[in-house]
């Protein structure tokens, strides 16, 4: 029993940054897409863009700092691969970005800059993490 604990806590380690891209991956894109195709929603006073896959997901799961601290020591913890810290760092430094950018106003063309730079970031650590995952998996 414990070593099977060990070992789910061990994938969930190495799998659980990798996951997180990919949740970032579909808010940007679905953000991207949203824009790109003018579907906006008045809430509050505001325009919002319409994205009802990011809402969903955002009634169940909330990916903030806590869940990076977390994943930042299971990846410490268990000595992961290089490429899981990167996308921690990644995950990280989105963070800060998405707080700088709630306070600032921007120009339609500069959010579709934002969020076509972090849909390839995102995309290229899920790739990476599939990789390494598939390598690992076919390795035994």
């Amino acid at each position: 029993m414990v070593n099977k604990v060990r070992r789910l806590l061990i994938q969930i380690g190495k799998s659980l940054p990798f996951l997180l891209c990919f949740l970032v991956f579909v808010s940007y894109a679905e953000n991207l897409f949203a824009l790109a195709t003018n579907d906006f929603l008045y809430y509050d006073g505001y325009f919002i863009v319409n994205t009802p896959i990011s809402f969903a997901i955002g009634l169940k799961f909330e990916y903030d700092w806590l869940m990076v601290a977390v994943a930042m020591i299971l990846s410490i913890a268990i000595e992961t691969c290089k490429w899981n810290k990167f996308a921690l760092c990644y995950l990280a430094a989105n963070l800060l970005q998405k707080s700088y950018v709630a306070n600032v106003e921007l120009e339609k063309m500069t959010i579709c800059v934002i969020c076509f730079v972090n849909v390839l970031l995102s995309l290229f650590f899920v790739y990476k993490g599939l990789k390494s995952i598939y390598y690992v998996r076919n390795r035994r």
